[in-house]
């Protein structure tokens, strides 16, 4: 054989007897490696110890490889220890069936159906956030949600002036009524009150942003976000799933049914409280070809410091500005943590200083 040179790390995955060392026992059994060992993976314990820099999980592989089987291994072999479940889209409906199997919910979605969800909805209120940060949260969130909508169905960033135009809206409407819908919200993009808009400009700066969100509202998803929410969300259950298989029209009109169906379940995932969860976003692919559905998928995949540390996220952005909590830096309008930097912080300030555990 003619001598070959190459690293220790190619050597491994090439001959079977020089292997790591694995990563322990502790969390969910997942099957056996060729050798006949168990491979077991727990995205908070490794995270925890150090061994992985983020909790989350990209499964990709052809069709028929097991992707699907592996994620409800993962996901229902955690339940038993107290973690949930949440999907936030599913659109061929095959997680229904696991969610009623472990006492959850499948909450069914499609044209002539019962069931509607409001993605303004306030939502479950997470403990720990007083008037003043829960109402900053909302209007953060609702604001990123009409805006992300708007820029998928117009296939590009809006300007700032449609922003202007969009903040005012949902804050005129949020005024207005106990319960805003995304209707109300187009009509006040289309016919701002005239006190605020006393030359036209307004009417002329989110007069695209109306016509695009009306497109979904009363066209491709009437019926299904254009009112008050229908059900309720049940933070007990060990699982709830949004089922969208019933809605069969093209890729960017379920890229968007997805994302309204994730709102609607965003504020439960901000509770610190909350315990840990799974959060699957099947054929998130859909969501990844949009940029704006894209940026917003990646706001949830930060929320992993303020769940390790067991802290709203607001808490985070009040530390940065008081000057304490674990080092961060600043991404546009987000913070990124170093995961060795926070659990050496954790480790220096003991689990209940600064508000911790």
């Amino acid at each position: 054989m003619p001598r070959h040179q190459d690293t220790s790390a190619t050597l491994a995955g090439a001959y079977p007897f020089l292997a790591e060392g694995g990563l322990g026992s502790e969390g969910v059994f997942v099957g056996h490696l060729y050798s006949g060992s168990s491979f077991v993976y727990d995205p908070w314990i490794l995270y925890a110890r150090g061994l992985i820099t983020a909790p989350n999980l990209v499964l990709a592989g052809i069709v028929g490889s097991g992707k699907s089987c592996l994620a409800k291994s993962l996901y229902t072999r955690s339940i038993p220890l107290g973690r949930r479940v949440y999907v936030p889209g599913d659109p061929k409906g095959e997680h229904t069936a696991v969610a009623e199997a472990v006492g959850g919910r499948a909450i069914a979605l499609g044209h002539g159906m019962a069931s509607r969800l409001n993605p303004l909805d306030e939502g479950h209120r997470p403990s720990g956030y007083d008037d003043a940060q829960w109402a900053s949260q909302l209007a953060s969130r609702r604001r990123d949600l009409v805006g992300a909508l708007a820029e998928t169905v117009l296939e590009r960033r809006l300007t700032p002036l449609e922003h202007t135009a969009v903040d005012i809206a949902i804050d005129r409407t949020v005024r207005g009524v106990d319960v805003p819908v995304l209707p109300m919200v187009v009509d006040r993009l289309l016919t701002p009150d005239p006190a605020d808009d006393p030359d036209g400009r307004l009417t002329e700066d989110g007069r695209l942003v109306g016509h695009a969100l009306r497109r979904l509202v009363a066209g491709d998803l009437a019926g299904l976000f254009d009112g008050p929410s229908t059900v309720a969300f049940d933070p007990s259950l060990p699982m709830i799933s949004l089922d969208l298989s019933r809605v069969t029209e093209n890729a960017t009109l379920i890229s968007v049914l997805m994302t309204c169906a994730s709102a609607w379940m965003e504020s439960a995932l901000l509770d610190p409280n909350g315990g840990q969860r799974w959060v699957v976003y099947d054929e998130a692919w859909r969501l990844m070809s949009h940029p704006a559905l894209l940026r917003r998928m990646d706001a949830h995949w930060r929320l992993e410091v303020a769940e390790f540390l067991g802290i709203p996220v607001a808490t985070l952005y009040q530390w940065r500005h008081k000057g304490c909590g674990p080092d961060a830096y600043r991404v546009g309008r987000h913070l990124r943590y170093d995961p060795a930097v926070v659990r050496a912080w954790l480790e220096s300030h003991g689990a209940h200083q600064h508000g911790v555990g």
